[in-house]
């Protein structure tokens, strides 16, 4: 996997001696009969569990193993996986066309936005802290971003398709 998200369900039965691996930058993910999502970011792989387990091992780790079980994520380098943490229970919601959020910074539900949509958004530090919450629909990122000034006090300016910053309002 080079870049991007995916989910996979994965099951156990007659002829399916083979695992399925997830192979990524920092390592490798084996389905346990599961369902799972596997993120590929810079220098970072993320993987929550949804059914059942997985295994994870690091390319350069030397340890066993991680078994992470259903309603755990963890994020993982090539050395070492970090702490696994209960996952929200909506972290699947980008399968399904939707963008959950609760009381996260507008900065990192910009970021996460970013993933959908060409371009880049900018987001000014003075309001990257600001408190947001929502079901967003990720089938029309640009209503997303128009909507935000009817909730803070932002402005969303366009400078082209591709540029978008979100801004103190005036």
């Amino acid at each position: 996997m080079l870049a991007g998200e995916i989910l996979v369900t994965s099951g156990r039965g007659a002829g399916s001696d083979a695992p399925l691996v997830v192979a990524t930058r920092e390592g490798l993910v084996r389905a346990l009969g599961t369902r799972f999502s596997v993120r590929q970011q810079d220098g970072v792989s993320s993987v929550d569990v949804f059914e059942s387990a997985v295994e994870i091992r690091p390319r350069d780790g030397d340890g066993a193993p991680l078994r992470l079980a259903a309603g755990r994520g963890v994020a993982f380098s090539r050395q070492a996986p970090g702490a696994p943490h209960a996952i929200d229970a909506y972290a699947d919601a980008w399968s399904r066309g939707q963008l959950i959020v609760d009381d996260v910074t507008l900065g990192d539900f910009l970021a996460d936005l970013a993933r959908y949509r060409p371009g880049i958004i900018h987001c000014a530090p003075e309001v990257a802290q600001l408190r947001l919450s929502g079901v967003f629909p990720l089938a029309d990122t640009a209503r997303i971003l128009n909507m935000l000034p009817n909730s803070l006090p932002v402005q969303v300016r366009s400078r082209t398709r591709y540029w978008v910053s979100v801004e103190p309002a005036p």
